[in-house]
């Protein structure tokens, strides 16, 4: 008797505890998040050289880019692989897009993490570098 008293203690003051985190908004997840290595550029064009603004494309193309410093359109293409994805409608300009790595920002995660199930999201994603214009 005093053993079936324990439990039902016990198993009561377990669940107002979970109850308790869970009314305060203290977030359990059982979820943990793993990136797929993905590439979202599907036509993508390598760039053999990056001076000032100049992008120098494999096929022998010039693309100049409008308004970018050359220190930032040097990291964009390192971080981009030195590829590039062209949208162009057959004029002189084209929309350039790089790869860019995903950010998951941690502030809204919850307080109790149990890993048991996989949340997969996509690591890199199109990103639109600006505006360019063929030489």
């Amino acid at each position: 008797m005093k053993r079936i008293v324990r439990v039902t203690v016990w198993g009561a003051v377990s669940l107002a505890a979970l109850y308790t985190l869970l009314a305060v908004t203290v977030g359990v997840s059982f979820y943990r998040p793993v990136p797929l290595d993905n590439d979202p550029l599907t036509n993508s064009i390598a760039i053999t050289s990056v001076s000032s603004n100049r992008l120098t494309l494999a096929d022998g193309r010039v693309l100049v880019m409008l308004g970018h410093e050359r220190e930032r359109l040097s990291q964009d293409m390192r971080d981009s692989g030195s590829r590039i994805e062209l949208d162009s409608d057959g004029s002189r300009f084209a929309s350039v897009y790089v790869k860019r790595k995903r950010f998951i920002c941690g502030t809204g995660a919850p307080a109790v993490f149990i890993p048991l199930l996989r949340s997969e999201y996509s690591a890199y994603y199109r990103h639109p570098l600006g505006l360019g214009e063929f030489q």
